[in-house]
Formats: C-alpha cells, structure tokens, sequence
C-alpha cells in the first residue's frame, strides 16, 4: 500500500473575507464536507480507473474482478485487512454501515485510511439486476409488465449511493464506474455513465468530483516528442525491432474535470484543478489541499 500521505486539517478552511454573521442562533460547528470529496470516475473498460485510484491509502470495496489482479500487477496491493470482497449489493452496504457506524462512533480517523473505493458500482448494477429480477420472478428486469422490478431496483440501490453520500463526511469516497459504448447528448448530461437513467443522474448529482477518464495510444512520432517524467503517458516496451532493439508503446491518460466532445459530462470545482488532469487521484486532492 501506498506510504501515508500528510493529513489535512480538520478544521475547514474559512476565506479570508468570511466573518460570522450577527445572529442569536447557537453557533454552527461547520461542515466536514468542505474537506471530503465524494469522486466518480468513469471510463470505458481498460482504460485505467483502478490504477488512478490505487496510490491513494484506502480500504477497497471490490466486485470488479480485474481489481485485485490491477492493484497487485502496479504493486499496490492493499494489505488482506483492506480488501473487501463482496458479491452483491447487500454485502456492499454491509460493508458501508459498519464504515459509517465506526466513523458516526469514533470520527472518520477511526477508519485509519484516507479513501474508501468502491470498485465497481457498474459490476453492482449488473449483480443486483439479477437478484431483483429472481425476487420478482422474471428472467430480467421488466419482463412482467404488472412488476417489471424497477421501482425495487432503483429503491435499493439509491441506497448504496446514500451511503456513499455519508461515508464522504468522514473520508474521501471514490466510486469507480464504466461509460457507455456511446454517450447520447439527447439523453441528457448522465448518459455517458454506465448505469440506468435514473441511478446515472442520482450518482452524478450526488458526488463532488465526476471525472471522466480517456485514453489513447500515441503514434511512434509522438512518443519520441514525450519528456520521460511526463505524468499523462505511461510507456512500455514493445517487440524487438530489426535491430533486436524493444520498440516503445506509449499511452496518454486523462482525467477530465469538464465535458468531453459534449456527450461526456465532467465536472470538478476546485481552486487549482485543470480542465485536463493526470490520471491519479492523489494529485488532484494534494492539488487542492484535501490529503
């Protein structure tokens, strides 16, 4: 697992303008959110998801099954304590309540991580799909016209988003999500995520950060022109040349904090954030002063 990162304050930062407003009202506490983010980052498959989530400390919730494989080919393989593996949307919530018991009980410190990630909600959708169709015995959700399922559905996993929601008090959330084939503008600003429409829009509007992740494999010629530290291309060494010298393969990853060719909705408020960011969550947070 990564090395523990610097902790931010827990006190919010207040501008520097900001004075109490005169009032007889009992003094507020302030708000924990102003130092927690709540992060969805999708993309479709392969592309790198769980690698720009892997450096941050974290305890991870895991359905996808090319989570742990990822995690432990980059070398950051949590410890077994970190890792939980669930198989359905009740296990998930489990695992979220006793998260937000612990934080409610003793502060989010309490947890002994920076992030929990959730890895991924689209492998959630796809499981509990399944099991609400069984619980109204039909082959897929709305076979039965009479109870086609989808208000259970959307009951039930509206609420692990709330418990997302929650646990982002106390620690930073990452929920990790697949896109699309192909975003619809004509469908509104969620189509691009890969959820159903009503669940796309509660996750959307529901988080801090939604990031939008692409990626792209760059011609030889570009990859000549690459500074060797750049932090958007990784680099791998391909087949031998006719000189039995290994050939380079470049790739450029990219976190979006604003949309994308207009059918993939970003959005990110921050002080120091780009419109096109690295793909690794640990410096955008560090950027704006959240580890």
């Amino acid at each position: 697992m990564a090395a523990a990162k610097k902790k931010s304050s827990a006190t919010p930062a207040v501008s520097e303008t900001a004075a109490a407003l005169v009032s007889k009202m009992t003094p507020g506490t302030g708000g924990k959110r102003s130092t927690k983010r709540f992060i969805v980052v999708y993309a479709p498959g392969k592309v790198g998801k769980t690698t720009a989530a892997s450096n941050l400390r974290s305890k991870w919730v895991v359905s996808d099954p090319n989570a742990l494989p990822t995690l432990q080919a980059l070398g950051r393989l949590p410890h077994a304590n970190d890792i939980y593996e669930v198989t359905s949307l009740a296990g998930a919530r489990k695992v979220a309540g006793e998260m937000l018991k612990v934080c409610e009980e003793h502060g989010g410190d309490a947890l002994g991580c920076e992030a929990v990630v959730f890895d991924s909600i689209t492998q959630q959708l796809d499981w509990h799909q399944t099991d609400v169709a069984d619980q109204t015995s039909q082959r897929f959700l709305g076979d039965n016209q009479k109870n086609n399922g989808w208000q259970l559905f959307n009951a039930d996993f509206g609420l692990l988003i709330d418990d997302m929601v929650r646990l982002a008090q106390y620690v930073h959330v990452v929920a990790l999500c697949h896109a699309n084939p192909k975003a619809d503008p004509g469908k509104g600003q969620w189509a691009g995520i890969s959820l159903n429409p009503k669940m796309a829009e509660r996750l959307g509007r529901s988080c801090n950060w939604l990031l939008y992740m692409t990626s792209r494999d760059m011609s030889p010629s570009e990859g000549a022109k690459v500074a060797k530290d750049d932090p958007y291309v990784s680099m791998l060494d391909g087949r031998a040349d006719t000189n039995g010298d290994p050939t380079k393969r470049y790739t450029e990853r990219i976190l979006h904090t604003v949309p994308v060719d207009g059918g993939w909705h970003a959005s990110a408020a921050g002080k120091n954030l780009k419109a096109e960011e690295v793909p690794d969550l640990v410096t955008l947070l560090e950027k704006e002063g959240l580890l």
